[in-house]
């Protein structure tokens, strides 16, 4: 999936990604016909009167088919996702969130977690999600393969972040990211 164009909207209530372009990456050809689409993603996030909580709302996959896969030219589009979320500052080193996202033709899946800074620039993270048990994934785990445990490291500029989550009985998946924050 390759980013067209990438914009955030300055003001008080509104970030948003404006767009994507879904097409084949040219290093992985495929012999097979392909399909492309224009995408939307947009979201918005509000700043309450109260300085400790923050509600967001986004919409996900919102767009049209360009071209088809299959010379049948039936409907091949992503799901769309719609989501909720709230953000809550409950003391001044501990953070919680919950989101609920609802993707066309799937069931509600609900996310929440916690977030503890053991320093300003060290962070520990859990957190649980609630759609681990669909299609057998909490494995031998059950409910409980919803867990993910996390840590976030921040030097200056640079955002250092590590997750494990489970998979049930597909194990578990160690995830790492790296961002640069360009302003202050």
């Amino acid at each position: 999936m390759d980013c067209l164009l990438e914009a955030v909207i300055p003001g008080p209530f509104l970030k948003a990604r404006l767009c994507h372009w879904v097409s084949p990456c040219p290093r992985l050809t495929v012999k097979s016909p392909n399909a492309s689409a224009l995408m939307i993603d947009i979201g918005i996030l509000h700043h309450t009167v109260n300085e400790n909580i923050k509600v967001g709302l986004s919409a996900r996959n919102i767009g049209v088919q360009i071209s088809h896969y299959s010379q049948d030219k039936y409907s091949e589009g992503l799901p769309a996702v719609f989501g909720a979320g709230i953000g809550i500052r409950m003391k001044q080193n501990i953070h919680t969130a919950l989101d609920i996202t609802k993707a066309s033709g799937e069931n509600i899946v609900a996310r929440i977690g916690i977030e503890y800074g053991i320093s300003p620039d060290l962070h520990l993270r859990t957190g649980f999600r609630s759609n681990a048990g669909d299609y057998g994934m909490g494995g031998s785990l059950g409910w409980t393969g919803g867990l993910s445990f996390g840590a976030g490291w921040q030097i200056k500029r640079i955002h250092l972040d590590y997750a494990l989550s489970s998979y049930g009985d597909l194990g578990f998946t160690n995830q790492l990211s790296l961002r640069y924050n360009f302003t202050e």
